[in-house]
Protein backbone atom coordinates (compact mmCIF):
# COMPACT_ATOMS: atom_id res chain seq x y z
CA UNK A 1 0.00 0.00 0.00
CA UNK A 2 1.29 3.46 -0.92
CA UNK A 3 1.07 6.36 1.55
CA UNK A 4 2.64 9.85 1.69
CA UNK A 5 1.94 12.88 3.90
CA UNK A 6 3.14 16.49 3.93
CA UNK A 7 2.36 19.30 6.37
CA UNK A 8 2.65 23.05 5.77
CA UNK A 9 2.11 25.61 8.53
CA UNK A 10 3.46 29.02 9.61
CA UNK A 11 6.52 28.65 11.83
CA UNK A 12 5.51 31.63 14.02
CA UNK A 13 1.91 32.78 13.46
CA UNK A 14 0.84 36.18 14.78
CA UNK A 15 -1.92 34.65 16.94
CA UNK A 16 -2.90 31.09 17.94
CA UNK A 17 -6.11 31.39 15.92
CA UNK A 18 -4.04 32.20 12.82
CA UNK A 19 -2.21 28.88 13.03
CA UNK A 20 -3.51 26.69 10.19
CA UNK A 21 -2.11 23.35 9.04
CA UNK A 22 -2.38 22.26 5.41
CA UNK A 23 -2.04 18.47 5.42
CA UNK A 24 -1.82 16.61 2.10
CA UNK A 25 -2.41 12.86 2.07
CA UNK A 26 -1.84 10.47 -0.80
CA UNK A 27 -2.77 6.81 -0.70
CA UNK A 28 -3.49 3.85 -2.92
CA UNK A 29 -7.03 2.48 -3.39
CA UNK A 30 -6.10 -0.46 -1.12
CA UNK A 31 -5.07 1.96 1.64
CA UNK A 32 -8.30 3.89 1.23
CA UNK A 33 -10.36 0.71 1.45
CA UNK A 34 -8.49 -0.32 4.62
CA UNK A 35 -9.67 2.94 6.20
CA UNK A 36 -13.33 2.67 5.27
CA UNK A 37 -13.03 5.04 2.32
CA UNK A 38 -11.60 7.98 4.32
CA UNK A 39 -7.84 8.52 4.12
CA UNK A 40 -7.60 10.75 7.19
CA UNK A 41 -8.79 7.90 9.41
CA UNK A 42 -5.11 6.86 9.32
CA UNK A 43 -3.84 10.39 10.13
CA UNK A 44 -2.73 11.86 13.45
CA UNK A 45 -1.06 15.27 13.85
CA UNK A 46 0.82 15.49 17.14
CA UNK A 47 2.27 18.62 18.74
CA UNK A 48 5.14 17.92 21.17
CA UNK A 49 6.05 20.71 23.61
CA UNK A 50 9.70 21.80 23.47
CA UNK A 51 9.65 24.40 26.26
CA UNK A 52 7.72 22.36 28.84
CA UNK A 53 6.15 18.91 29.24
CA UNK A 54 3.13 18.32 27.05
CA UNK A 55 1.52 16.61 24.05
CA UNK A 56 -1.42 17.76 21.96
CA UNK A 57 -3.35 16.24 19.05
CA UNK A 58 -4.99 18.32 16.32
CA UNK A 59 -8.72 17.68 16.01
CA UNK A 60 -9.68 16.41 12.54
CA UNK A 61 -13.47 16.44 12.87
CA UNK A 62 -16.09 18.29 14.87
CA UNK A 63 -16.49 16.11 18.00
CA UNK A 64 -20.11 17.28 18.32
CA UNK A 65 -21.07 16.05 14.85
CA UNK A 66 -23.05 12.86 14.44
CA UNK A 67 -21.52 10.91 11.57
CA UNK A 68 -23.33 8.15 9.72
CA UNK A 69 -21.48 4.84 9.37
CA UNK A 70 -19.27 4.57 6.31
CA UNK A 71 -20.65 2.44 3.49
CA UNK A 72 -18.65 -0.67 2.56
CA UNK A 73 -16.11 -0.11 -0.18
CA UNK A 74 -16.72 -1.83 -3.53
CA UNK A 75 -14.34 -4.59 -4.55
CA UNK A 76 -13.47 -2.96 -7.88
CA UNK A 77 -11.77 0.40 -8.35
CA UNK A 78 -13.60 2.86 -6.08
CA UNK A 79 -15.10 6.10 -7.42
CA UNK A 80 -13.55 9.44 -6.52
CA UNK A 81 -14.91 10.20 -3.03
CA UNK A 82 -16.09 13.62 -1.84
CA UNK A 83 -13.23 15.59 -0.32
CA UNK A 84 -10.54 13.99 -2.48
CA UNK A 85 -9.28 16.59 -4.93
CA UNK A 86 -7.60 14.31 -7.45
CA UNK A 87 -6.93 10.75 -8.38
CA UNK A 88 -3.74 10.57 -10.40
CA UNK A 89 -1.76 7.48 -11.38
CA UNK A 90 -4.10 5.32 -9.34
CA UNK A 91 -3.53 7.28 -6.09
CA UNK A 92 -6.04 9.31 -4.11
CA UNK A 93 -4.94 12.75 -2.91
CA UNK A 94 -6.74 14.61 -0.14
CA UNK A 95 -5.93 17.97 1.46
CA UNK A 96 -7.08 18.90 4.94
CA UNK A 97 -7.15 22.37 6.50
CA UNK A 98 -6.75 21.99 10.27
CA UNK A 99 -6.52 24.74 12.88
CA UNK A 100 -5.08 25.02 16.35
CA UNK A 101 -8.32 26.67 17.51
CA UNK A 102 -10.85 24.58 15.57
CA UNK A 103 -14.08 23.33 17.19
CA UNK A 104 -13.73 25.54 20.27
CA UNK A 105 -10.19 24.47 21.19
CA UNK A 106 -8.20 27.11 23.07
CA UNK A 107 -4.52 27.96 23.33
CA UNK A 108 -4.28 30.51 26.13
CA UNK A 109 -0.52 30.94 26.31
CA UNK A 110 2.80 30.88 24.51
CA UNK A 111 4.49 27.59 23.64
CA UNK A 112 7.10 26.01 21.39
CA UNK A 113 6.37 22.70 19.64
CA UNK A 114 7.55 20.07 17.23
CA UNK A 115 4.77 19.20 14.76
CA UNK A 116 4.68 15.56 13.64
CA UNK A 117 2.19 14.04 11.17
CA UNK A 118 1.70 10.26 11.16
CA UNK A 119 -0.20 8.68 8.27
CA UNK A 120 -0.54 4.89 7.93
CA UNK A 121 3.06 3.63 7.81
CA UNK A 122 4.69 6.92 6.80
CA UNK A 123 5.30 10.28 8.45
CA UNK A 124 6.27 13.90 7.88
CA UNK A 125 9.49 15.03 9.57
CA UNK A 126 8.97 17.00 12.80
CA UNK A 127 8.84 20.76 12.14
CA UNK A 128 9.16 23.59 14.67
CA UNK A 129 6.20 25.76 15.67
CA UNK A 130 6.35 28.85 17.91
CA UNK A 131 3.12 30.24 19.40
CA UNK A 132 3.28 33.74 20.93
CA UNK A 133 0.76 34.97 23.48
CA UNK A 134 0.54 38.17 25.58
CA UNK A 135 -0.36 36.19 28.72
CA UNK A 136 2.97 34.38 28.82
CA UNK A 137 3.74 30.64 28.71
CA UNK A 138 0.96 28.11 28.34
CA UNK A 139 0.54 26.21 31.62
CA UNK A 140 1.80 22.64 31.62
CA UNK A 141 0.94 19.73 33.88
CA UNK A 142 3.80 17.93 35.55
CA UNK A 143 4.06 14.55 33.81
CA UNK A 144 4.30 11.33 35.80
CA UNK A 145 7.70 10.02 36.81
CA UNK A 146 9.02 6.89 35.19
CA UNK A 147 8.31 3.63 37.02
CA UNK A 148 11.15 2.23 39.16
CA UNK A 149 13.95 0.82 37.06
CA UNK A 150 13.88 -2.95 36.65
CA UNK A 151 17.05 -4.50 38.15
CA UNK A 152 17.69 -6.30 34.88
CA UNK A 153 17.91 -2.94 33.09
CA UNK A 154 20.87 -1.54 35.02
CA UNK A 155 23.32 -2.50 32.28
CA UNK A 156 21.42 -1.13 29.29
CA UNK A 157 21.63 2.63 29.85
CA UNK A 158 24.18 4.31 27.64
CA UNK A 159 26.86 6.67 28.96
CA UNK A 160 26.03 10.35 29.33
CA UNK A 161 26.24 12.27 26.07
CA UNK A 162 29.15 14.66 25.46
CA UNK A 163 27.11 16.75 22.97
CA UNK A 164 23.47 17.96 23.05
CA UNK A 165 21.04 15.35 21.82
CA UNK A 166 19.02 12.25 22.73
CA UNK A 167 20.09 8.65 22.22
CA UNK A 168 17.62 5.76 22.16
CA UNK A 169 17.86 1.97 21.98
CA UNK A 170 15.37 -0.89 22.17
CA UNK A 171 15.96 -3.83 24.51
CA UNK A 172 13.49 -6.72 24.02
CA UNK A 173 15.24 -9.09 26.45
CA UNK A 174 16.03 -9.15 30.15
CA UNK A 175 12.55 -9.92 31.46
CA UNK A 176 10.85 -6.64 30.48
CA UNK A 177 10.84 -5.17 26.95
CA UNK A 178 11.92 -1.54 27.19
CA UNK A 179 13.65 1.41 25.55
CA UNK A 180 16.61 3.13 27.18
CA UNK A 181 18.72 6.15 26.40
CA UNK A 182 20.52 9.28 27.46
CA UNK A 183 19.95 12.99 26.92
CA UNK A 184 21.81 16.28 27.06
CA UNK A 185 19.87 19.55 26.75
CA UNK A 186 20.58 23.21 27.42
CA UNK A 187 20.11 24.28 31.03
CA UNK A 188 16.82 26.08 31.48
CA UNK A 189 15.11 23.86 28.93
CA UNK A 190 12.52 21.17 29.55
CA UNK A 191 13.80 17.97 31.16
CA UNK A 192 10.74 15.92 30.21
CA UNK A 193 10.76 12.91 27.90
CA UNK A 194 8.06 12.77 25.23
CA UNK A 195 7.69 9.48 23.35
CA UNK A 196 5.60 9.27 20.18
CA UNK A 197 5.15 5.79 18.69
CA UNK A 198 3.69 5.49 15.20
CA UNK A 199 1.97 2.16 14.49
CA UNK A 200 3.21 1.05 11.06
CA UNK A 201 0.00 -0.39 9.59
CA UNK A 202 -2.57 0.67 6.97
CA UNK A 203 -4.92 2.09 9.62
CA UNK A 204 -2.13 4.04 11.30
CA UNK A 205 -2.48 5.14 14.90
CA UNK A 206 -0.22 6.77 17.49
CA UNK A 207 0.67 5.93 21.09
CA UNK A 208 2.29 8.77 23.03
CA UNK A 209 3.32 9.57 26.59
CA UNK A 210 5.30 12.17 28.51
CA UNK A 211 7.46 11.49 31.57
CA UNK A 212 9.41 13.58 34.08
CA UNK A 213 13.17 12.98 34.03
CA UNK A 214 15.88 13.25 36.65
CA UNK A 215 18.52 15.62 35.26
CA UNK A 216 21.91 16.71 36.57
CA UNK A 217 23.73 19.96 35.69
CA UNK A 218 26.96 19.49 33.75
CA UNK A 219 29.00 22.25 32.08
CA UNK A 220 25.96 24.45 31.57
CA UNK A 221 23.73 21.61 30.32
CA UNK A 222 21.30 19.14 31.84
CA UNK A 223 22.18 15.46 31.43
CA UNK A 224 20.63 12.16 32.42
CA UNK A 225 19.54 8.68 31.42
CA UNK A 226 16.21 6.86 31.29
CA UNK A 227 14.67 3.40 30.97
CA UNK A 228 11.02 3.09 29.90
CA UNK A 229 9.19 -0.26 29.97
CA UNK A 230 6.99 -0.65 26.92
CA UNK A 231 3.99 -1.17 29.19
CA UNK A 232 4.29 2.49 30.24
CA UNK A 233 4.01 3.67 26.62
CA UNK A 234 1.56 1.03 25.36
CA UNK A 235 -0.88 0.44 28.25
CA UNK A 236 -3.41 -0.69 25.64
CA UNK A 237 -1.04 -3.40 24.46
CA UNK A 238 -0.50 -4.09 20.80
CA UNK A 239 1.48 -6.23 18.38
CA UNK A 240 3.34 -5.21 15.23
CA UNK A 241 5.97 -2.77 13.99
CA UNK A 242 6.25 0.75 15.38
CA UNK A 243 8.43 3.78 14.69
CA UNK A 244 9.40 5.51 17.94
CA UNK A 245 10.53 9.10 18.34
CA UNK A 246 11.95 10.52 21.58
CA UNK A 247 12.00 14.25 22.42
CA UNK A 248 13.66 16.04 25.35
CA UNK A 249 13.33 19.81 25.14
CA UNK A 250 14.67 20.98 21.79
CA UNK A 251 16.55 17.71 21.19
CA UNK A 252 15.20 14.57 19.53
CA UNK A 253 16.57 11.11 18.85
CA UNK A 254 16.86 9.37 15.51
CA UNK A 255 13.69 7.31 14.81
CA UNK A 256 13.78 3.78 16.17
CA UNK A 257 11.83 0.99 14.41
CA UNK A 258 11.08 -2.30 16.17
CA UNK A 259 8.40 -4.97 16.53
CA UNK A 260 6.08 -4.86 19.52
CA UNK A 261 6.25 -8.18 21.33
CA UNK A 262 3.14 -10.26 21.85
CA UNK A 263 2.36 -9.95 25.56
CA UNK A 264 0.39 -13.21 25.35
CA UNK A 265 3.65 -15.05 24.68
Amino acid sequence: MVATVTVDHPIRPARPEDCRFQVTLQGSPALRRANGGVLDHALEVVLVRRDAPGLRYLTKDDPRALLAPDRPMPRDRPPLPPGCETMDAGLFTDTLDLGLSDYGATHDGAARYYVLASFADTWADPRPLWIDHPDGPLPSRLPPSLPPRDPSATDVVQALLTQPGVSLRYYPTGGVARVAGAFRVAAGGSAALSLVAQHLRPTGGVSAACFALDALPLDGDLVGTFVVPLSALFPEGGVGPVRLLAFVGDELAAPLVFELPDARG
